[in-house]
């Protein structure tokens, strides 16, 4: 029996794979290409950010209700605890519900990289059909969550290009498509982190400098809200998703150079 289920599912990881079809640098400036595309149109890479609070709300025992994509790139992610009628029991668990929430508000930015790796990875082993499905199944599920219309219209647009790109037997377009994507995953994240930056330039801004500045509109990261939950200065939090940052990107680039070692 787990044999068979072990060949079934080995059977379905392999389907649609093929040798990679394009040389280095080609790969190298397609992925490039996607991050210059996503840094003009970071509303792409505002679903894995938010996909990031999603599942480790799940995970963690979160009720999730909603996820929100804009059109200026934000977004959010709606979650709730679920809290007991004893306040006795309510006491006992806010220290593990002050654990979820940090954990919830920390996995946004690292999610973006996080999908790029996993693209180039796949693609690496040949798997650009299965990295294609598993975009197609994460807009699915995003799609089940959303709760505005221009995040509605944003989904069904990538589900349709994504069904085209993982069912067509064109291996070498289906390598391009992950790869830029994986790319503009990657651009994502980066611009996101930089966003937060800005943010904590905004948030050092005085009252007088910011009612002088007529392009001036308060903005949200999530590096405050664990700066606000943890009295640990938002600065630091920058760092460390900067520093995540930086890894994803260099442990990516690494992956897609070993690919035609």
């Amino acid at each position: 029996m787990i044999e068979t289920v072990r060949g079934v599912f080995d059977s379905f990881i392999a389907w649609g794979t093929a040798e990679n079809a394009l040389p280095y640098f080609l790969s190298l400036l397609v992925v490039v290409g996607g991050g210059a595309l996503m840094w003009a149109r970071a509303q792409w890479a505002t679903i894995p950010h938010e996909l990031g609070h999603a599942f480790v709300a799940l995970l963690l025992g979160r009720k999730l209700s909603g996820i929100n994509i804009n059109k200026d790139s934000s977004g959010d992610t709606r979650t709730q605890e679920f809290k007991s009628t004893n306040p006795i029991s309510n006491l006992v668990t806010a220290p593990f519900r002050w654990i979820r929430g940090i954990l919830v508000s920390f996995a946004g930015y690292p999610a973006p990289y996080a999908l790029g790796f996993a693209l180039i990875y796949l693609w690496s082993h040949d798997y650009t059909r299965f990295a294609a499905l598993l975009m197609f199944v994460l807009l699915v599920f995003t799609l089940l969550y959303s709760t505005n219309m221009f995040g509605f219209l944003l989904i069904i647009t990538g589900l349709a290009i994504t069904a085209i790109a993982t069912w067509i037997d064109m291996p070498i377009l289906r390598e391009l498509f992950v790869l830029l994507i994986a790319g503009g995953m990657l651009s994502g994240g980066v611009k996101g982190t930089w966003e937060a930056w800005q943010v904590w330039r905004q948030d050092g801004k005085t009252s007088a400098e910011r009612w002088g500045d007529p392009f001036f509109e308060p903005q949200h990261s999530d590096a405050r809200a664990l700066s606000q939950k943890t009295l640990i200065p938002q600065v630091v939090w920058l760092v460390i998703f900067s520093a995540v940052g930086i890894f994803g990107v260099m442990v990516s680039l690494v992956v897609l150079a070993q690919a035609y070692l």
